[in-house]
């Protein structure tokens, strides 16, 4: 948490910047799941796109000399391109994206709360709650146990090597 808490802020043990620490916590790894969800769904749709792109010149280049391989072949492109269509991770990837963008506002925000010395805490509650509202208007929460592992390795590291 010491990592993640990495910037210059209040260190008072007041029970509002606990919270306002907490809730910086909580949003943090929420971004960090939006963001890895993002990362999955554009290399998906860069996956299927490379190889949609690469099995449409196979066919143009075997079209003069052998007929019935050329349908097959643009039929492949055609599957890719509709499990993409179908699977819809363009759409995803913008909606991970927006959301990845209004947690890193909502991160920002409280990194200036938390430098302040004094702030209207239910003010704050009440934002927060129309961001939540806004996110999940936009897209479901995705399973954070999913990636506590990664976050985990990342964020949390112990320091049990220094024991």
């Amino acid at each position: 948490m010491n990592e993640i808490l990495g910037f210059n802020h209040i260190d008072e043990n007041n029970e509002y910047i606990d919270a306002l620490k907490d809730f910086y916590c909580h949003y943090h790894k929420l971004q960090f799941c939006f963001n890895k969800k993002f990362k999955k769904f554009r290399l998906y749709s860069f996956i299927i796109d490379s190889l949609s792109a690469g099995i449409l010149a196979i066919s143009t280049s075997t079209a003069i000399t052998v007929n019935p391989l050329t349908s097959i072949i643009s039929l492949l492109s055609l599957v890719t391109s509709y499990i993409k269509k179908k699977k819809k991770w363009d759409e995803k990837s913008c909606k991970y994206k927006e959301v990845t963008i209004i947690c890193n506002r909502i991160m920002a925000d409280l990194r200036s709360h938390l430098r302040e010395d004094k702030c209207d805490f239910d003010r704050i509650k009440n934002d927060l709650k129309m961001y939540d509202k806004k996110i999940l208007n936009i897209i479901e929460i995705p399973n954070i146990e999913k990636y506590k592992q990664i976050y985990d390795a990342k964020f949390l590291k112990t320091n049990a090597s220094s024991i």
